[in-house]
């Protein structure tokens, strides 16, 4: 430590001392000696002592905390990108986990509709269009979840992430009877915290405080 010699100057000391604060084996050395001799909570009382002093905290008040965001790093996704883009992760997970599997059951169909990526710029413009390729989709979605329930000699097909993801999407997103599924009200559905938000982050949610907005997750 600097300024142990009598014989140095204040002047001396004051230059010495950023460097020696700096030194990560300084900084090391002192929270070991904090933690071995449970000067921790010494230092933490004194540290509320002094608060109280100044007044910025009281006895047996109410501490007001407030909760942080942490951004998901995904795109927002409109109801028809994330449909497709649930299916496509699906088919690209099963590509790796069950490929002679995949490949006797997938139509050419899917090659053209899933081999590229889904993005809102190359979806139909058309209210009519969207509605016809999200049953398409909904359809196709279907088939592929029937066809993994019914290969009971590879139950490990069902337990697949991205399979779970897509069933679960379907659900939320999608209502209606066998091959006859469409688009739920929006009524209907979870409330936009409770929907998924992507198929490549399960944890993202839709969230709202004050003039804030934003997809990802929120700590307390």
């Amino acid at each position: 430590m600097p300024c142990l010699n009598e014989a140095e100057t204040l002047a001396s000391c004051i230059k010495k001392a950023p460097r020696f604060s700096s030194d990560n084996t300084v900084r090391s050395e002192f929270r070991a000696r904090l933690v071995s001799k449970d000067a921790d909570r010494l230092l933490l009382d004194t540290l509320l002592e002094r608060l109280r002093t100044l007044g910025l905290i009281k006895q047996r008040g109410k501490q007001r905390t407030d909760s942080t965001y942490v951004l998901a790093a995904v795109r927002r996704l409109n109801r028809l990108e994330r449909v497709g883009k649930t299916l496509r992760a699906a088919l690209n997970e099963l590509a790796v986990v069950a490929p002679e599997w995949l490949r006797k059951l997938a139509p050419p169909q899917w090659y053209e509709r899933y081999a590229k990526r889904v993005e809102n710029y190359a979806l139909p413009k058309s209210d009519a269009a969207r509605q016809e390729l999200a049953s398409v989709i909904a359809s196709d979605g279907e088939q592929l979840l029937g066809a993994i329930d019914a290969a009971t000699d590879q139950p490990m097909l069902a337990q697949v992430a991205a399979v779970l993801t897509l069933r679960r999407l379907w659900a939320e997103q999608y209502t209606g009877t066998p091959r006859k599924l469409c688009w739920r009200e929006v009524k209907e559905m979870p409330s936009p915290p409770g929907l998924l938000s992507s198929p490549y982050d399960t944890e993202a949610r839709y969230s709202t405080k004050r003039d804030a907005n934003w997809e990802g997750t929120r700590y307390t």
